[in-house]
């Protein structure tokens, strides 16, 4: 199965960050692709809100050509609007 996985992560590591990771290898493991698109809060920190609105032009096509069959998403309700369009 082709796998969307998405992720927040926070400035200082946590354990969702690790429980992201093991997920991610577990469904490799498992013999599933995997995408990973992964953002940090430094890069929240330094942008205007607005411009997180919108995911780079080349992750989108990379995204939409991967054509995953479901997503899974950890921490992200600032990327949820332009991933769920």
């Amino acid at each position: 199965m082709k796998i969307l996985s998405v992720h927040n992560s926070y400035q200082n590591p946590g354990g969702e960050d690790q429980v992201f990771a093991q997920e991610t290898d577990l469904l490799r493991s498992h013999g599933h692709q995997v995408l990973v698109y992964h953002v940090s809060n430094d890069e929240v920190s330094r942008k205007n809100p607005l411009v997180l609105l919108a995911i780079p032009s080349g992750t989108s096509k990379s995204m939409l050509s991967f054509a995953p069959s479901c997503a899974g998403r950890h921490r992200t309700s600032f990327t949820s609007i332009t991933l769920f369009r």
